[in-house]
């Protein structure tokens, strides 16, 4: 009888602790003996691969299961993956700007601010001032800073 298991562990609140959020030696040490006794650790959150805090990729996961199953990888291979279509996308970002509602937008690599809504919350205008601008119209949040994009191509260029 095989006893080996898939253990599947959140972020938030399961791997990382309340603000300092990090990472306790007791969970570190529960890990590796998982691993050294030969079950597979997979990561499961919601958060997007972009959002990953760099503490946890160190921790040497067998998978991740990003985006609430949207993205997942095994061995550093993605398997599976499954975006918003672009029209859709597209349909949606034309109704948040009608209704005057400021919205994010969560990709596998970025997280997207439409800059061009006309909902300017007090939460939206500090994250813009938070985060280095190239574009006025959309800003992006990465732990890498990877480069911005007109928010014209908020869809076809991260959704698609």
């Amino acid at each position: 009888m095989n006893n080996k298991k898939i253990l599947f562990v959140d972020i938030d609140g399961t791997l990382l602790t309340p603000h300092p959020f990090t990472v306790p030696e007791s969970t570190k040490l529960a890990l590796k003996k998982a691993h050294e006794n030969g079950h597979l650790l997979f990561i499961n959150t919601g958060r997007t691969k972009a959002m990953m805090p760099e503490e946890i990729s160190e921790l040497h996961f067998d998978g991740y299961v990003y985006g609430c199953g949207t993205h997942i990888y095994m061995d550093n291979k993605l398997l599976f993956f499954r975006t918003v279509p672009n029209l859709l996308c597209k349909e949606t970002v034309d109704l948040l700007r009608k209704c005057k509602i400021e919205a994010m937008f969560e990709s596998n690599t970025a997280i997207l601010y439409d800059g061009a809504s006309p909902a300017q919350s007090e939460f939206g205008a500090r994250m813009r001032k938070e985060i280095p601008m190239t574009s006025p119209n959309l800003t992006v949040r990465t732990p890498a800073h990877i480069p911005m994009i007109n928010s014209s191509h908020i869809c076809c260029r991260t959704l698609t």
